[in-house]
């Protein structure tokens, strides 16, 4: 082991254990990444403590040192995932090699795993802007049934159909878009969805933003008979705004959120 240069592998040496049991606590109270294994050690063989360590440390990696009488124990290591095996007397360039090439896997793997978490962080982050683009195309009918399914439990959204759809619509008039910014006009709109989450927060729902700038709502539960003329009723009285608020049941069978929201517009 003298031989291998460690330093050029970016590799330095954790310790040596006498027997596998000794091996089995030093791996797991220093994290190890890369535990060479004799097959012959006393106490605890290598299959065992390759078998105990990949239970608690899945990502660990092992090379395995074996004489040619345990070559069949070799064989079932292998299977358990190990790197490479080295028959004795050890060979100071081959294990160097193998070392390498075990780095070289653990290298990727980080990069990797670097990568993915920050996907997985993006895409969290993402969340509320995915849940609104995904009701629009919803309702304009672009997700088939099964895929909706699929994207529902992925976004984190209520399973299954929602029981109703609405629409919040602020009519402006031809003096408004004259006299109000668009940053003004956007903070409104920010505003009048702020008023109905706030109103239907004791039941599941997304409000979304769809393309002609109308304010939608999916309901996953019957919203009182009341909730459109209270919604109106809120912005005028917050906003000093009129809206108009339309509320319809998502009937069943293909097609179904396009034809509540279609519903909905035309009401």
């Amino acid at each position: 082991m003298d031989s291998v240069e460690w330093e050029t592998l970016g590799m330095e040496v954790a310790g040596e254990a006498e027997d596998g049991e000794e091996a089995l606590e030093f791996a797991l109270r220093e994290a190890v990444d890369i535990v060479l294994v004799d097959m012959n050690m006393p106490i605890m063989d290598g299959l065992t403590l390759m078998k105990r360590l990949k239970a608690e440390r899945p990502a660990c990696r092992f090379v395995i040192i074996t004489g040619h009488d345990e070559f069949a124990y070799a064989q079932e290591a292998i299977r358990l995932g190990v790197k490479d095996y080295i028959l004795k007397p050890v060979n100071s360039g081959h294990l160097q090699e193998v070392l390498q090439s075990v780095k070289q896997e653990l290298d990727e793997q980080q990069v990797q795993s670097h990568y993915l978490k920050q996907a997985s962080e993006q895409i969290e982050r993402n969340i509320p802007l995915l849940r609104q683009r995904f009701c629009q195309e919803w309702i304009q009918g672009l997700v088939d049934d099964g895929n909706a399914l699929e994207q529902l439990e992925f976004l984190g959204l209520p399973a299954g159909f929602p029981a109703e759809l609405g629409i919040v619509r602020w009519p402006e008039t031809a003096s408004n878009q004259t006299l109000m910014k668009e940053s003004e006009r956007q903070l409104y709109l920010f505003a009048i969805e702020n008023i109905v989450s706030e109103l239907l927060q004791d039941t599941p729902h997304q409000v979304f933003r769809e393309h002609t700038e109308l304010i939608g709502i999916c309901l996953w539960d019957n919203a009182p008979l009341e909730m459109a003329a209270n919604i109106e009723s809120a912005v005028q009285q917050y906003l000093k705004i009129t809206v108009h608020c339309q509320i319809e049941e998502v009937p069943e069978g293909p097609g179904a959120m396009a034809a509540a929201y279609d519903a909905c517009r035309e009401a």
